[in-house]
């Protein structure tokens, strides 16, 4: 009986046709300060995309639910971004967190961004962009904060180019950029960068927050393969459920002949728990039993409560409580092994 405690999740995201211009304080499982949304996010498009280009507006609206698959993350829908209304200090505000503008519209964003301190990196060309979660008060008065290109040699834009930019725009970084990239599987001069804290999970080859390497085999953004495993549990970190259970994975009834083997389930999914959580604590009915990410027991036969605590790198408290049983043998089998035995098909 393989128990696995875990607060639910869900996601979704993709990125470019050229190279993604994004804010250098962002990490892909890397994590840079960027900073965190509520886990519902509102997103709209600016123009009348969602009359010249429907079918395109429909297709990001269904690449992005990934994210809300494998996180706390729900993205609310406005249609056509509202009108602004006027802050205090004179500026325009726009509501929508994530405010889109994608290419053959009514918004010309070849040009600098409308709104006051928001030239930001709009260029002549449609190279993507979005900001972090942290830019977003300091953003209103921008009439996009997500610019979205599109793959003009394909049918079908590339599903990690969404990924990529709506990445960004939940808290995610270049993969790519990081000081740990393994160079035995790339070694040119524009793979590794300067990103070198905040590493949620090892280097991730297969993440849609790198950019693509041809000559070693990398696709990032220029893939429709979707989010990668770390993807998934870097964001599930991230947005964790409104009910933070600490997860973990073993076995919470044993056989007094077995050793009570139990772990943190971010690490056995693969996070790096020396940066993204901290303060662990397993008890047994009350007792500190274990101060690190993983419980070894053993124990004499009975029913106890099992704690087990947790903070992540953003400061919040995960709790787990439930019960431990530790059988004799013979009872063992008359109310776990054979029963389950019984409902196994024959060969």
């Amino acid at each position: 009986m393989t128990q696995v405690q875990s607060g639910l999740a869900r996601l979704v995201c993709f990125c470019l046709f050229v190279l993604v211009i994004a804010p250098a304080n962002m990490s892909a499982a890397v994590y840079a300060n960027g900073g965190v949304r509520s886990n519902s996010i509102t997103i709209c498009f600016v123009g009348d995309a969602l009359v010249s280009r429907p079918l395109r507006v429909q297709q990001i609206l269904a690449y992005i639910r990934e994210y809300q698959f494998v996180a706390n993350i729900q993205f609310s829908f406005l249609g056509t971004c509202p009108p602004a209304s006027t802050q205090p200090n004179g500026d325009a505000f726009f509501n929508g967190d994530i405010r889109i503008v994608i290419p053959a519209t009514s918004v010309d964003a070849t040009t600098p961004i409308p709104g006051r301190g928001c030239s930001g990196p709009s260029t002549a060309d449609w190279k993507s962009f979005s900001n972090s979660p942290n830019d977003l008060p300091n953003l209103r008065a921008c009439l996009y904060n997500l610019k979205l290109g599109d793959d003009p040699w394909n049918s079908t834009p590339y599903l990690n180019h969404t990924l990529h930019e709506f990445g960004h725009a939940l808290g995610l970084a270049h993969e790519h950029e990081r000081t740990d990239v393994d160079r035995t599987i790339c070694n040119t001069p524009t793979f590794g960068g300067s990103l070198s804290t905040g590493f949620m999970t090892p280097y991730d080859r297969f993440s849609v927050m790198n950019y693509q390497f041809p000559s070693c085999g990398i696709n990032g953004n220029y893939d429709n393969s979707g989010l990668s495993d770390w993807d998934r549990l870097a964001v599930h970190i991230l947005y964790p459920e409104a009910l933070q259970v600490a997860e973990f994975v073993g076995t919470t009834v044993v056989r007094t002949t077995d050793t009570i083997r139990l772990r943190s389930a971010w690490g056995a999914r693969g996070a790096n728990l020396t940066f993204v959580a901290q303060d662990f604590r397993w008890t047994i009915s009350g007792n500190l039993a274990s101060s690190s990410s993983t419980l070894t027991s053993t124990l004499l036969p009975g029913t106890y409560m099992l704690g087990f605590n947790h903070r992540d790198f953003l400061g919040r408290t995960y709790t787990y409580v439930g019960v431990l049983r530790v059988l004799p043998p013979t009872i063992y089998t008359q109310r776990v092994a054979a029963p389950i035995a019984s409902r196994l098909p024959l060969l």
